[in-house]
């Protein structure tokens, strides 16, 4: 029986400051969006959950780590990112927000950078990953490690496979078809939604997608897809003979951040359920399923050439299943407004 390789990718960074109507909202830290650290919770809902879920359950993520506002937010706040996803025996790899070198530019009238690393040359484009790949290093992850890279907002450009290439990596996590119309750039004659070789000397693992019953494609994501659709999406990938599935995830999804003077926050629920489900999915399906890293992914394909194979179909979500992810949604919007207790099996040691 055929066993897909299944990448769960998760993104892991800061806030820079944003408008909320009229008003600026300052930066969120590592407390608010890495950690899920909030001073009316007992315990911590974010990061070191994550990595202490897989681990028990013996599975493996890559954690797209956010590096160049470590120079606002401070460094060692990244080095305990960094320890702690080795520490749990995850892998680490470079995510880059360009606006997150000056988070402060809303608060102080100045323009803010472009976010999207698409909107900058090819040699600034080497600069900003190699400046990211410097820090992660400083943080704690070995240069040989760092194989991989994934843009902010998947808003990548062809010219990002180039880059890539230029700062000695190996792989980049970007193709998203779902974000064509939002901010991914990148267009290719010959993408697979599976894996493919952009430029020789990379290999490109894009997003997975489905396609909704209006034709619309969703990439697989914590917080787009239910349960029984990621589960439908991976089925259909496996028997589609895809070389690999990628889904997608946050440090901060499984919690809402309330109020940002005395930071306060609340889980949420749907969003634990949907986790626990795709990690026992994982856990339980072992003879169909196998968790990859992109540090394994990379030591795996070695010289292997491009897939010469017919590309598979992008899978379709039942409508049943879509319908009643809408009501999910629906119920999510409430969850910061209501009091529910958190189930003691979700609830970290």
């Amino acid at each position: 029986m055929r066993v897909l390789p299944v990448h769960l990718t998760i993104d892991v960074e800061a806030a820079e400051a944003r408008r909320r109507g009229s008003r600026v909202v300052p930066p969120l830290g590592y407390d608010a969006r890495v950690w899920g650290r909030f001073s009316n919770q007992k315990c911590e809902f974010g990061l070191r959950r994550l990595a202490r879920d897989l681990e028990r359950r013996r599975l493996v993520a890559t954690f797209y780590v956010e590096a160049l506002g470590a120079r606002y937010f401070g460094l060692d706040g990244l080095r305990a990112i960094v320890e702690c996803l080795l520490a749990h025996g995850q892998d680490v790899q470079l995510h880059l927000h360009p606006t997150q070198r000056d988070p402060e530019a809303l608060m102080h009238g100045r323009q803010q950078a472009d976010d999207n690393m698409s909107a900058y040359s090819l040699d600034m484009q080497v600069e900003l990953i190699q400046d990211g790949l410097e820090l992660l290093e400083r943080a704690g992850v070995p240069r040989s490690h760092l194989v991989a890279f994934r843009a902010g907002n998947f808003g990548a450009s062809a010219v990002t496979w180039e880059a890539c290439l230029r700062a000695g990596l190996r792989l980049s996590s970007n193709y998203n078809p779902g974000y064509f119309d939002v901010a991914c750039s990148m267009r290719h004659a010959e993408a697979r939604p599976d894996l493919f070789v952009p430029v020789s000397g990379l290999w490109e693992l894009p997003i997975s997608c489905v396609r909704t019953a209006r034709g619309k494609l969703r990439h697989v994501q914590l917080t787009a897809l239910s349960s029984l659709e990621v589960r439908a999406a991976l089925e259909a990938m496996r028997n589609a003979h895809y070389l690999a599935a990628t889904l997608v995830s946050h440090s901060f999804e499984l919690y809402t951040v309330r109020t940002t003077d005395g930071l306060t926050g609340s889980p949420s629920l749907v969003n634990f359920q949907r986790w626990n489900a795709l990690l026992d999915l994982l856990e339980r399906s072992t003879d169909r399923f196998r968790t990859e890293s992109a540090l394994g992914l990379v030591a795996r394909l070695g010289a292997m050439q491009a897939p010469c194979e017919a590309s598979p179909e992008v899978p379709r979500t039942p409508l049943v299943f879509e319908s009643l992810r809408h009501l999910e949604q629906l119920a999510k919007r409430f969850e910061p407004h209501v009091r529910l207790p958190l189930p003691r099996a979700w609830t970290p040691d």
